[in-house]
């Protein structure tokens, strides 16, 4: 199966904003505030992935680009 960005977002919402949130503090057109709110609700979901237990490859992915 190819992962397409629509395959991502669809099946791993939290690797798609950890990408996007990891991205966004290198690309020159991204405000700081964007930047911080990408970061921000990436460990919000963190939170969520730790509290409801989900286990998957594509969390340790995005845990990875979080650190």
């Amino acid at each position: 199966m190819i992962h397409t960005p629509r395959f991502l977002r669809d099946t791993s919402p939290f690797l798609t904003t950890a990408l996007a949130a990891a991205a966004s503090m290198y690309d020159p057109h991204c405000t700081v505030e964007k930047s911080h709110l990408l970061q921000e609700h990436a460990q919000d979901i963190a939170v969520e992935v730790f509290r409801r237990q989900y286990r998957s490859v594509e969390i340790v992915q995005a845990f990875a680009f979080i650190a």
